[in-house]
């Protein structure tokens, strides 16, 4: 969690809620809160950064939700963290910092936060109990040693065969990353995703993927092709290959795939459509095609793909349904159609789609399921249902679908796995079950999912 060089700039604006934490002597425990706004006058994504100013600081702090978020222009996002200080901890003041940096140039846009500072003070020392008297040695627990044993070797030949993600592989053997975001999906229609970059000075580039690799890089495009409201990646025409998507604010610009690059320009809404909560391309209908979706203050609304245009827009809830840790569009009930999701402190709730309209929510997880590292929603045990997945600092946590409902967690990694220039899920090896990509500043990383 150490910060790194950047130029100091003011895209932002940082307050914390209180710039001295004082940990209970007894419980151990504290919470840290910020408020950051977006000041540059323009949507961007922003990550935040801690900066300890004491390492000993790094292991008791824990980010609620994810670090990285997209803010409007003037928008407000909330980021908090437990802190959890251990018994044997030196009693002292202990600072850090929450700092944030725009994600397209991290290298030139910190803005530095408030200084705020954990008190711990010194614990209680507690007597020792008086020793008991002697008494005969309890033969007992042999026996249930060995049923322990028994159960744990039980336990190792299970999880052994349970699904999780495949060791790491490097996939380009070198720095692969857009200034203006990278993407993976499926651009030649090999049911396989690709690597693609967007730079704002340059063309579209895509790195194809063969099922174990991503292949020498390729341009995609004559000139460079973007959003200011936001790039995206999803096949709006139905022929299985997925076309670009610029959302400026003339309206939805696309490019579609031939395969072997993106065509010319068709605007398909011919007037401005996104969302103050965000723009979204999913198959909501079932028919093959990503329709477009824009979620507002009051209600989600869809424009219905046709395959050359999006339809007049239509209300799919008639009432907000936004998360306050995230809003995603993935199919968790497997009919083929994307239902709505939204990740809020203490719950997940889903309303699923039956192609007109998104019916009344459901709870499918009733407990807080969010990742310090980002919350992801996408089919990872190849059974045709979009499971939950949450990324940490320490490991990748799957909740599969029942179809009905998110089911335990399970811990699919052992390890932190997640990359500095972003984490993605995405079948790349093209054998229905999606994987796990971590991009970082020297190459792609990719841990393929091993379903069931």
């Amino acid at each position: 969690m150490e910060q790194e060089k950047a130029f100091v700039t003011t895209l932002f604006d940082i307050t914390a809620t209180s710039t001295t934490i004082t940990i209970d002597q007894q419980k151990r425990r504290g919470e840290a809160a910020f408020t950051v706004t977006n000041q540059s006058g323009r949507g961007l994504r922003g990550r935040a950064v801690v900066e300890l100013r004491d390492a000993r600081l790094s292991p008791w702090l824990t980010m609620n939700g994810d670090a990285e978020r997209y803010f409007p222009a003037g928008g407000v996002q909330q980021y908090s963290f437990q802190i959890i200080v251990p018994p044997d901890a030196p009693a002292g003041s202990y600072i850090f910092l929450l700092n944030m940096l725009e994600v397209t140039n991290p290298d030139e846009t910190l803005t530095k936060g408030p200084a705020v500072t954990v008190v711990v003070s010194a614990t209680s020392p507690v007597p020792e109990p008086p020793n008991p008297a002697r008494k005969p040695f309890p033969w007992w627990i042999i026996a249930v040693g060995v049923a322990v044993v028994l159960v744990i070797v039980g336990v190792v030949f299970f999880l052994r065969d349970r699904p999780a993600f495949s060791p790491e592989q490097d996939w380009t053997k070198g720095a692969y990353y857009g200034s203006l975001g990278t993407f993976f999906a499926d651009v030649t229609g090999d049911r396989r995703a690709d690597a693609i970059v967007v730079n704002e000075i340059g063309v579209v580039v895509v790195r194809q993927s063969d099922g174990a690799q991503f292949l020498p890089l390729k341009n995609w495009s004559r000139n460079a092709f973007y959003g200011t409201r936001g790039t995206y990646f999803a096949d709006v025409s139905g022929d299985g290959m997925a076309d670009a998507i610029a959302v400026v604010d003339e309206g939805v610009l696309i490019r579609r795939s031939d395969n072997t690059l993106f065509l010319e320009i068709e605007n398909w809404t011919n007037g401005p459509y996104y969302g103050t909560q965000g723009t979204f391309f999913a198959d909501v209908t079932g028919d093959g095609k990503a329709d477009a979706i824009v979620n507002n203050a009051g209600r989600i609304t869809v424009r219905r793909s046709t395959g050359t245009r999006f339809n007049p827009n239509e209300d799919w809830t008639k009432g907000v349904f936004a998360g306050t840790r995230g809003t995603f569009f993935a199919d968790v009930n497997g009919d083929d159609r994307a239902d709505a999701i939204v990740v809020n402190d203490a719950a997940v709730m889903v309303r699923l789609s039956n192609g007109s309209q998104f019916i009344p929510e459901q709870m499918w997880i009733d407990v807080a399921f969010y990742g310090t590292q980002g919350t992801f929603f996408a089919d990872v045990t190849g059974d045709g249902a979009a499971d939950a997945i949450a990324v940490n600092d320490n490991r990748i946590i799957v909740r599969p679908s029942s179809r009905t409902h998110f089911g335990a967690p399970e811990d699919w990694t052992g390890a932190a796995f997640w990359g500095r220039r972003g984490t993605f899920f995405a079948d790349v090896t093209g054998d229905g079950a999606t994987d796990a990509v971590a991009v970082g500043d020297d190459t792609v990383l990719v841990r393929p999912a091993k379903g069931p």
